[in-house]
């Protein structure tokens, strides 16, 4: 499955991102997370800088868009990414316009 990352977001979840953004220049970003997860952060954000990493995903938390789980196992410590309810229905609305 090839993902296009050129596929806009509904209008709606890049509204509620656009309004706790401000001047940073998320949307690439955050439309690449979405699609993909958190698979490669570092590559897909273009540059190694983790604190970068940490803010853009904080902006998609305070939006609603994302919510983060725990996802500690024996050996590995680590945290999961979810896509909140509203966008994933919000995605699925879009698919079929």
């Amino acid at each position: 499955m090839c993902i296009n990352f050129d596929e806009s977001l509904p209008e709606s979840v890049m509204t509620r991102i656009k309004a706790v953004a401000g001047r940073n220049r998320v949307m690439k970003f955050a439309t690449r997370l979405i699609y993909v997860g958190r698979k490669a952060l570092t590559e897909m954000l273009g540059y190694e800088n983790p604190n970068q990493i940490a803010k853009y995903i904080g902006i998609l938390e305070m939006t609603g868009v994302i919510t983060r789980g725990n996802s500690y196992k024996a050996g590995r410590n680590g945290l999961g990414y979810y896509l909140s309810e509203t966008v994933m229905n919000e995605m699925r609305l879009a698919r079929w316009r």
